[in-house]
């Protein structure tokens, strides 16, 4: 009825406005009250975020201020705030609630008596006990809710409650009468009356009966069932079988409303406290998998899950563990309709779990692995499972190291990766840190497997696995499966936290592995070998322009730039970190580009560590590499200061036997490494005549040299002009003396002239453009064998664009007024279409 009016005041009265009073529950499931009322809140700061779409004001509940406002006017309320246990106290900022409390202390009750009260329900047993203290009024009670739910109405006649102790149950307050008419002081008083007195929840046979009909009916005694699954919980033996039985059984009724299904099944939920309190359902799963109704409950228990888990922002230990459990017993039975349960509930503890409670881990690992195990055999494919229970897997990859390996390790190997990987590899590169916490070396691998190998199709692939119908957003394979490589990048820096060794070498194969992906030649490797047996492969090569310490303000360091953590991670770390940071770079095949931040961070830090680089920057091999040549002498000249004279002579001999070389390009390029040596250690410092003589020689012939970057570039902003000129002189063109200079200067004023006189010019301006041309014309005849190739090719450009101009403007008259007749204009395009410019492009056969 109330419906109905709201719907017809709305539709058919445009200057009058609705207000209507409604509880939370009705309007979260009554889609008529919402469909009324659509529209945005008035303040969100007092909506329900539920209740979004719906114009609604959510009445809040009291604040500590109105308690304590209240305590102050209240000796006995103050008394019970100062008793009431924690869940009480909560309840107690509900309006209703504080006014049964406030009812049962009026009628004598002690605030110590409710030291037992945990629920609202429980407060309402007290306050039912207190008014309706005898079975009598009970059952007159309980008659009359039958009466209102056969009749779907929570106002009936007196004379249609069959029952004498009617007028005392009005006498208690628990009803109220208008007339002939009767109702409840309260609709809550109505659902818990309904749920512990009439609704027959101790035989799920018969309540089924009850509750079943159509949804009127059905939201009627939807709030009531919630009292009524809270008493059966209480009152369950442990693992709440006849609760889960109850609940099983209403999702199997072919004929009960989803609304009160749904009531049933969040009270469970919401009562759940550990994992005993499921081990009723647990047994169900395992007992009847197939069972009506358990996969559509099991799939609406996980959302539920979910949204409390959601709403409260994190789950406790007991909580986490008892989902885990039953997303564990869902998925152990290898069935498709409840593997997506499982999967949401993991999914609702992926973020927001505490994952260092070891029952949790194991428990949430051995459902992660049965998960990703099933989720590869189905046929037809379950891609999305897939991808979560992979993140699944490696978060929980403590849980069973070993296990966790092999399964993960199929996403790298072949055929699995070339058809999978753009897929799956982005979610293992997410769990690399869980991974490297327990298998750095399993870490490592994934990093040098995902940064060596490619997947190259440029085939369309869709975000969210097909293309939406509002708006398709698309990538590529190629591109979807390099975005594992972002995440990589960003954990290299807590990877180093976990394991330097590993991570140096992690570090070391992308960079090596994303040069080869990338299109680069492998090129050549030298050796690098010491007295003591030991030796590595140095590789690579650093195509950067610029010197990596000098950073690029127009281009700041990236969250996946590894090399950038690499380099904080030396300048932070202690010596043994930096020992073991340059013995994994020493160890097989290495890299330049990370030896040149080892060696140019060492030149930077303390003595210690100069003195352990030492034998690596001065040996001949890291001199000569072009990757780490300017940083080794770097750290030679940061720690020749702390070197002994021996160690120095040392030094000083072997660069000089080198300067004994064959090839006479390697001699030369010797000299330079020593000539940048030379220029930054002091001559007080130098220990051999032999080095000193070299430096006096170096520095009389102005050859030491500063210890630059090998190669870098140089943008600025200026004039084209400027730059053509430069160029040109650079090609050997003279443009101070001789024709050049004067044909290049006539040739940019042609062209400023065109730019500057439009085809709608009247005759004065194109007489003018003309005879400019014909002067470049004769001064290119003239001096044509004199000029450079690229002035001739330039200014013969002008003169076609100043021909052009002149021939399509209108004002053009042939022969007129200093401008030319048609035949030496056909005279002139006859040249120019004679012309070798421009040159015809060679083709590839």
């Amino acid at each position: 009825m109330f419906a109905t009016l709201i719907e017809a005041v709305s539709s058919r009265l445009d200057d009058w406005i609705v207000i209507a009073s409604i509880r939370t529950f009705d309007l979260r499931n009554g889609r008529r009250y919402r469909s009324a009322m659509a529209g945005a809140p008035p303040d969100p700061h007092h909506a329900d975020p539920m209740l979004a779409s719906v114009r609604h004001f959510l009445v809040p509940r009291l604040a500590e201020t109105d308690l304590r406002n209240l305590s102050g006017a209240s000796s006995t309320l103050a008394d019970l705030f100062a008793a009431a246990p924690p869940p009480l106290l909560v309840l107690l900022h509900n309006i209703f609630n504080l006014s049964l409390a406030a009812q049962l202390l009026s009628d004598g009750a002690s605030p110590a008596s409710f030291g037992a009260i945990r629920s609202q329900s429980g407060l309402i047993d007290a306050y039912e006990d207190e008014r309706l203290s005898s079975t009598l009024m009970q059952q007159a009670a309980a008659r009359t809710v039958g009466e209102m739910a056969a009749r779907g109405a929570l106002a009936i006649r007196k004379v249609l409650v069959a029952h004498a102790s009617l007028d005392a149950v009005i006498q208690s307050g628990v009803l109220a009468e208008a007339g002939d008419l009767v109702s409840f002081t309260h609709h809550v008083l109505f659902d818990h009356v309904a749920g512990r007195f009439f609704l027959e929840w101790d035989i799920p046979t018969r309540l089924i009966v009850q509750v079943s009909g159509d949804s009127s009916r059905a939201l009627m005694l939807a709030p009531a069932l919630r009292f009524s699954v809270e008493r059966l919980w209480r009152g369950d033996a442990p693992g709440r079988p006849a609760s889960w039985a109850l609940i099983c059984t209403i999702f199997a009724a072919p004929n009960i409303d989803p609304v009160v299904a749904n009531v049933a099944l969040r009270t469970a939920v919401e009562n759940v406290e550990t994992s005993a309190d499921i081990d009723g359902l647990v047994a169900r799963i395992a007992s009847d998998p197939a069972a009506a109704g358990l996969a559509t409950m099991l799939a609406r228990l996980s959302r539920f899950v979910g949204i409390e888990i959601d709403t409260a922002g994190s789950v406790g230990p007991d909580h986490a563990l008892a989902w885990a459990t039953l997303a564990a017993a869902s998925i152990a039975q290898a069935d498709r309709a409840l593997s997506d349960p499982a999967r949401f509930l993991l999914h609702a503890l992926f973020d927001k779990a505490d994952f260092s409670d070891p029952a949790l881990l194991a428990v949430f690992g051995t459902a992660a692995r049965a998960l990703l195990t099933f989720a590869w055999a189905s046929d037809p494919p379950m891609p999305s499972t897939v991808t979560n229970a992979i993140r699944f897997t490696g978060l929980s990859f403590a849980s069973d190291p070993a296990a966790s390996q092999t399964l993960l390790d199929r996403i790298l190997r072949e055929p699995h990766f070339s058809a999978h990987a753009d897929q799956e590899a982005t979610w293992l590169a997410e769990q690399i840190l869980p991974i490297a916490r327990s298998k750095p070396d399993f870490a490592g691998e994934i990093y040098r497997t995902l940064f060596t190998q490619q997947i190259t199709d440029d085939g369309t692939s869709w975000l969210g696995g097909a293309p939406s119908r509002i708006m398709p957003l698309s990538s590529n394979r190629r591109q979807d499966y390099q975005h594992c490589r972002w995440h990589l990048g960003g954990a290299l820096r807590d990877f180093l936290s976990i394991s330097v060794t590993h991570a140096t070498r992690a570090l070391i194969d992308a960079t090596l592995g994303k040069r080869l992906s990338d299109g680069f030649a492998e090129g050549d490797s030298i050796v690098v070998a010491f007295p003591n047996g030991t030796s590595f492969a140095l590789a690579d090569r650093d195509y950067g322009m610029e010197a990596w310490d000098e950073p690029d303000e127009d281009r700041p360091v990236q969250d996946d730039d590894m090399v950038a953590h690499f380099v904080s991670f030396l300048r932070a770390a202690d010596l043994d970190d930096y020992r073991a940071a340059v013995l994994a770079a020493a160890s097989e095949r290495s890299s330049g580009t990370v030896w040149s931040r080892i060696l140019g961070v060492g030149a930077e830090r303390e003595t210690d560590i100069r003195v352990m680089l030492w034998p690596y920057a001065t040996h001949p091999e890291l001199l000569r590499h072009s990757d780490t040549l300017r940083d080794a002498v770097r750290l030679i000249a940061a720690a020749y200061p702390d070197r002994d004279l021996s160690s120095r002579q040392a030094f000083e001999e072997q660069a000089l036997a080198f300067d004994t070389f064959e090839d006479e390009y390697e001699r030369a390029h010797w000299r330079r490494t020593l000539s940048r040596v030379l220029g930054l250690v002091p001559d007080v410092l130098i220990a051999t005549d032999g080095m000193r003589n070299l430096r006096t020689e170096l520095e009389a012939g102005e050859g030491l040299e500063d210890n630059t970057p090998l190669s870098s570039f140089k943008v600025s902003w200026g004039e084209h002009t400027g730059y053509y000129r430069e160029m040109l002189t650079r090609e050997g063109a003279d443009l101070e003396n001789g024709p050049e200079g004067a044909v290049l200067a006539a040739s940019d004023a042609l062209h400023a002239l065109v730019g500057g006189t439009p085809s709608a010019s009247d005759v004065p301006a194109l007489a003018q453009l003309w005879a400019d041309t014909i002067a470049l014309v004769g001064q290119l005849d003239t001096h044509g064998d004199d000029l450079h190739d690229r002035i001739i090719r330039s200014a013969w450009g002008h003169v076609s664009n100043a021909v052009e101009r002149l021939a399509e403007s209108p004002a053009y008259q042939p022969g007129d007024d200093g401008l030319p007749s048609l035949d030496v204009l056909m005279a002139l395009l006859d040249r120019l279409s004679a012309s070798v410019f421009p040159e015809v492009k060679e083709t590839q056969a």
